[in-house]
């Protein structure tokens, strides 16, 4: 049990107890600003072509040798997810990884524990989230583009 993750939920917060004993605390209620700050940062980056650019990047071959930036096991398991898609399942956990990756890379510092948030204090949201939802519903086309295009091919 010492070497395990596990989490408190109250009624305004969780948190995540880790294996030393660090806690991390996530407050509940409608997004703070500056996670509105963070939203209205990669929904600007989103709509100005992050994502396209980076399915650009990737098929130039010279580009592409940028993955060697990653470590053997993070390209072991993009492979082994990308590996995992049929023509009948694994699409979407792709495609939701894919968006999962660029809101990373545009917003280092957000934690993508952090999936959900709204403004209305009636429904849950994390205060430091962000609604993936919403980008979800504007911007999976291109992630599943990505799958389509064969990104992880080049």
């Amino acid at each position: 049990m010492a070497d395990e993750l596990y989490l408190r939920v109250y009624k305004q917060k969780s948190e995540l107890v880790r294996p030393d004993g660090k806690t991390e605390i996530f407050p509940e209620g409608p997004m703070s600003v500056a996670a509105r700050l963070r939203m209205k940062k990669i929904t600007a980056a989103l709509s100005g072509g992050f994502l396209e650019n980076q399915i650009l990047d990737c098929k130039d071959v010279a580009a592409a040798r940028s993955f060697s930036q990653l470590e053997e096991g993070q390209i072991s398991l993009l492979n082994a997810l990308v590996k995992s898609v049929t023509s009948e399942v694994g699409r979407a956990l792709l495609a939701l990884t894919i968006m999962q990756l660029c809101i990373k890379a545009i917003e280092p510092n957000r934690s993508i524990r952090l999936h959900k948030g709204g403004t209305s204090p009636s429904s849950f949201s994390w205060r430091d989230g962000i609604s993936m939802r919403s980008l979800d519903k504007k911007y999976r086309t291109y992630a599943e583009a990505i799958l389509r295009d064969g990104f992880f091919s080049c």
